[in-house]
């Protein structure tokens, strides 16, 4: 049975931010070396808020899944920390739910 891990970040491919690259990264080396690799992520972009990228996607052998999350983008504190909180409770969410990690 191939090992599998799940990566959690807000940002995933194809979005350029820094911690969007290390994980997609890793999580694409991984599934290239044979593990069942998943990712849960937002559906916008760093540099983009009203980005709408796909819900479910699979790239480079890793299963993708976007969840929603608020858009008030990086102008202010109190916007940016909703936006993680709500993206939290959805990765959680879709954690809990796991029906789209079956093979």
């Amino acid at each position: 049975m191939a090992k599998s891990v799940v990566f959690v970040n807000r940002y995933f491919h194809p979005d350029h931010s820094a911690t969007s690259q290390m994980a997609s990264d890793l999580a694409f080396h991984l599934a290239a070396r044979g593990w069942d690799v998943a990712a849960i992520t937002s559906r916008q972009r760093y540099d983009d808020a009203s980005a709408g990228l796909p819900r479910v996607e699979e790239v480079n052998g890793v299963r993708i899944r976007r969840v929603r999350s608020t858009r008030f983008g990086r102008a202010g504190l109190l916007g940016r920390a909703i936006d993680y909180v709500t993206f939290y409770v959805s990765a959680y969410a879709a954690m809990r739910a796991a029906r789209w990690s079956s093979r």
